[in-house]
């Protein structure tokens, strides 16, 4: 859907990631957005829709720099209720994620959330099976036997997720997920299914929230990374009393002028 404003009118930014978020595209005139609003509306990973700006004479578009993320934005992401999680992987970065994964020649591969095939169609190999909801092959029905589950996970529900993938007893548990989804209690589900994170690579995706990382875990191996479950405190230092001592107000001193009278007796003569 595409918008037109006409000259003067002018949008908030709550509105524009509003409508943005709904996958409407907007076709501004010079004055219809303020600047300082423009620069808040980066359609950074939750607007779904393209913000250009072009004038009556011209058709050529220019697109807002997306390289940094309003805080506004960072915001919408971290306390919305609805989730985003298509978010199709770049080509080369599958290409290098499905070369990070120690394979043989017999391994059976499986794309879990195929959508466009970044994955599925760089497969080293024609023994693979994908599931995709969209084409009504849903992982969580999935009761293959694979070798391999490389992926980029739906975040929203992310545990639910790896338990499936544990469920499945692959030799390799690979994924591309966000920083902070690789976290303490997750790893613990694996390590206790008999994996362990035997690769770990950071790496950023334009627009995308924070840094990302590929992370492999491997069946019977050991991880390359510990972690302790103990809650250290600081140590208890004994108090120390220190007695205020008051001292009593300092009297203030008066301040005495006296002056000085210089008298000549006897007194000079007067002149006539």
């Amino acid at each position: 859907m595409c918008t037109n404003l006409k000259e003067g009118f002018r949008f908030s930014s709550s509105r524009l990631l509003q409508e943005s978020q709904r996958g409407i595209s907007f076709f501004l005139l010079p004055d219809s957005i303020a600047q300082n609003n423009l620069r808040k509306l980066n359609p950074f990973f939750s607007v779904g829709g393209s913000i250009s700006l072009t004038t009556s004479s011209t058709t050529d578009t220019s697109t807002t720099d997306t390289s940094t993320m309003s805080s506004s934005i960072s915001h919408n992401i971290k306390n919305r209720t609805n989730a985003k999680d298509v978010f199709i992987t770049p080509k080369v970065l599958s290409k290098i994620h499905i070369d990070s994964i120690d394979y043989k020649d017999t391994d059976l591969w499986l794309d879990p959330c195929k959508n466009s095939g970044s994955y599925y169609n760089q497969f080293p190999t024609e023994n693979k099976e994908s599931c995709e909801i969209l084409e009504g092959k849903d992982f969580f029905e999935y009761r293959g036997s694979p070798d391999i589950i490389i992926q980029n996970p739906p975040y929203s529900i992310l545990d639910t997720w790896i338990k499936k993938n544990i469920e499945l007893n692959p030799r390799v548990i690979s994924m591309l997920i966000g920083i902070g989804n690789l976290t303490t209690r997750r790893i613990e589900w694996l390590e206790k299914a008999g994996y362990g994170l035997t690769k770990m690579k950071m790496l950023k995706v334009y627009k995308w929230y924070g840094m990302s990382m590929i992370v492999n875990f491997e069946k019977d191996k050991e991880s390359i990374i510990e972690f302790d479950r103990t809650i250290y405190r600081e140590d208890k230092v004994e108090e120390v009393k220190v007695e205020e001592v008051k001292e009593e107000p300092k009297k203030k001193k008066k301040l005495v002028i006296r002056s000085v009278i210089s008298a000549y007796y006897p007194p000079p003569p007067y002149e006539e």
